[in-house]
Parts: structure tokens; C-alpha cells; sequence
């Protein structure tokens, strides 16, 4: 991205700008990408710096590595500024404007939609998990990590056009 240092901020546009065109599925990828982000929202990971995000070949193509370094830091009470952000016209209320991201990006957009809600619905479920239930309180109940659920703007019914 070529971004040297630490503190070293990113857009998440310029990231989707460089790593899509190396997937073997962009719309696969690119689903991915906004879980992860998703994520890492919930759990206020705000130290989600480009360094944190890496890819493996396999046997079809450029893909994401398993996640990785995934901590709440925004308990650190001296704060941790967000290291890879969206930028203002890309988001609605606060939040990614998920709507866009996809239309803008998605070869499928109607596709890559539905593979965001399906994705996004199965983090409800995380808090039943052992991994969840085996974390400290001071973690799962504080008030900037956010209850696990659906995104906002995943809930509601979208159809989205197909790139021609």
C-alpha cells in the first residue's frame, strides 16, 4: 500500500482498490474484507492496521489469510485511534454505508449482498460460542465492545443492480 511506519493510516476504499483485482473471487474477497471490518467494529478493534490483513495462494487463487490479532482496543484506556477507516462519503450514520461499498465494488452486487447478510447473521451467534463465553466480563460487557448482531444496514431487504 505503501505505507511505512507505525500509526501509518489507510482507507479501506484504497485497500479494496489494491486487493480485489488479486482475488481469484472479488465478490468472495470482498465480502471477506467487510466481515473482518464488521468485526472488528464489534469487538473495537481500532488497531485494524494494514499489516493485520494478509493472503496465502491456494489452489484457486489469491485469498485472505484466517483472521488475526483481533483485540478490543478500545479498553485501552490512553485510546487507540482506528488505523484503516472509511471515509466520510462512505458511510451513513457512522457506519459503512454497506449498500455502496458493494454496488461500487461487486462484480455480483446482489450476490455479494446476500453473502454479507447471510455471514454477518452467523455473528449472532458468537456469543454462545466457548471462545466468547471464556472471556473475561471486563471484555463482554464494556460498553464500547458492541453487542454482536447483524450490522447496520444488513437487516433490511435491499435489491442492488448487477454490473453490466
Amino acid at each position: 500500500m505503501g505505507k511505512i511506519g507505525n500509526g501509518a493510516r489507510l482507507s479501506h476504499i484504497d485497500a479494496l482498490d489494491v486487493i480485489l483485482p488479486m482475488a481469484s473471487d472479488p465478490d468472495g474477497m470482498l465480502v471477506e474484507y467487510l466481515i473482518r471490518d464488521h468485526v472488528n467494529r464489534l469487538l473495537g478493534n481500532s488497531d485494524n492496521h494494514g499489516r493485520n490483513t494478509s493472503f496465502h495462494r491456494t489452489f484457486h487463487g489469491q485469498e485472505l489469510t484466517p483472521i488475526y490479532d483481533v483485540s478490543p482496543m478500545v479498553m485501552d484506556e490512553d485510546g487507540t485511534a482506528w488505523s484503516t477507516t472509511w471515509p466520510r462519503d462512505w458511510q451513513k450514520d457512522g457506519n459503512p454505508d454497506w449498500q455502496s461499498v458493494i454496488q461500487s465494488f461487486a462484480h455480483s452486487p446482489d450476490r455479494a449482498w446476500a453473502g454479507l447478510q447471510s455471514r454477518s447473521a452467523t455473528l449472532t451467534e458468537l456469543q454462545r460460542t466457548d471462545a466468547w463465553q471464556a472471556l473475561p466480563e471486563s471484555v463482554t460487557r464494556h460498553p464500547r465492545v458492541l453487542p454482536i448482531g447483524v450490522p447496520t444496514g444488513l437487516s433490511m431487504h435491499c435489491h442492488l443492480t448487477t454490473k453490466g
